[in-house]
């Protein structure tokens, strides 16, 4: 469950949502780079964020065929009870 401090959500990481979701599919930074027509230098700030925009967030979830925001949905109905 994420706890909230002030206006910040700590233990919400998107990047690190995605990052697992590279490592389970062996994607590597250039490989996603190559998917998202990014700098690989830009994938990599991007990831490790624990913050990523919402039109980011949709062109991690297309580009991995996963759907990011159905996590972070799952994770708000278990931090408002449902």
């Amino acid at each position: 469950m994420a706890k909230q401090k002030g206006n910040t959500i700590q233990e919400l990481d998107v990047g690190q949502m995605v990052r697992r979701s590279m490592l389970k599919q062996r994607l590597t930074h250039a490989m996603m780079a190559r998917k998202l027509k990014r700098h690989q230098s830009t994938v990599k700030h991007m990831i490790y964020n624990s913050s990523i925009q919402t039109y980011l967030v949709w062109e991690l979830s297309l580009a991995l065929n996963h759907n990011f925001f159905a996590d972070l949905a799952q994770q708000l109905d278990a931090a408002t009870d449902g």
